[in-house]
C-alpha cells in the first residue's frame, strides 16, 4: 500500500479515549456531511490531492483474518473496535515519501455543524 493522508475520528463517545489519546477536549460533529465536505475540500485545496475515500473502519482479527479482502486504509485491529472509527483518506497521484510532512487545513467556522468541549 502506498502512503496516504488520513483523518480519523471516533464514531461514538467512549471515556477511555481521553486517556488513550492523552486529551481533555473533543469536537462533537452534529452534521457529518457538512463537516466532511468542508474538510475534504479544504484538504484538496491545500494539498492538490483529489482522490479520497471515506467511511467506517473495518475491524479484523489479525490471527483469523478470513478470506474477504479489505483496504489497508480502512482496516484496523479488532482490539480497537470500541472506537467505531470513521476515516477520510487522501491518496496522491505519485507515491508519498515515507516521511511526508503533516498538512494543516483551516476550513472556517464549524458553528453550524460541530460543538467543541473541553473537560
Amino acid at each position: 500500500c502506498d502512503n496516504f493522508y488520513v483523518f480519523c475520528a471516533a464514531g461514538m463517545f467512549d471515556p477511555r479515549m481521553f486517556d488513550e489519546f492523552q486529551t481533555d477536549a473533543f469536537l462533537l460533529v452534529r452534521n457529518l456531511q457538512e463537516f466532511g465536505l468542508a474538510l475534504i475540500r479544504g484538504f484538496a485545496a491545500k494539498s492538490g490531492m483529489m482522490e479520497t475515500a471515506h467511511g467506517s473502519v473495518h475491524y479484523l482479527d489479525p490471527l483469523h483474518p478470513g478470506e474477504q479482502l479489505h483496504s489497508v486504509e480502512m482496516t484496523k485491529d479488532f482490539r480497537y473496535e470500541y472506537q467505531r472509527e470513521w476515516r477520510i483518506i487522501w491518496r496522491a497521484e505519485q507515491p508519498l515519501p515515507i516521511t511526508a510532512d503533516p498538512i494543516f487545513v483551516e476550513i472556517g467556522s464549524l458553528a453550524g455543524c460541530c460543538e467543541a468541549y473541553h473537560l
